[in-house]
């Protein structure tokens, strides 16, 4: 399941596939200013670790988006067809390994 996190409680998303925060929703959970792909980074790492998802899609507007998966896999994304196929492959992953 993915979700559209509101709010800074982000401990109430324990169990969810993917989040998906913008810049603006990371750094309000945070503290981090996302001026850097290194900031954006830690911001949603952060936020894996707060949230006990599996994984964040942080969107970033024009520059694409980047998916942050707790093995440390974090791509970033920039055409419509990478997210697509990034997160397909994401959650048949992880539907394989709930299956197991």
């Amino acid at each position: 399941m993915a979700v559209d996190p509101k709010g800074l409680s982000y401990e109430r998303y324990q169990g969810v596939d993917v989040l998906t925060p913008n810049k603006a929703e990371l750094h309000q959970a945070t503290g981090i200013a996302i001026d850097s792909d290194g900031a954006l980074l830690e911001a949603s790492r952060r936020v894996l670790e707060m949230s006990g998802a599996r994984a964040v899609l942080a969107t970033c507007g024009a520059d694409g988006m980047v998916l942050v998966e707790r093995s440390g896999h974090a791509p970033f994304l920039s055409h419509p067809g990478q997210v697509a196929a990034e997160v397909r492959g994401f959650l048949s992953r992880h539907t394989r390994e709930d299956a197991a």
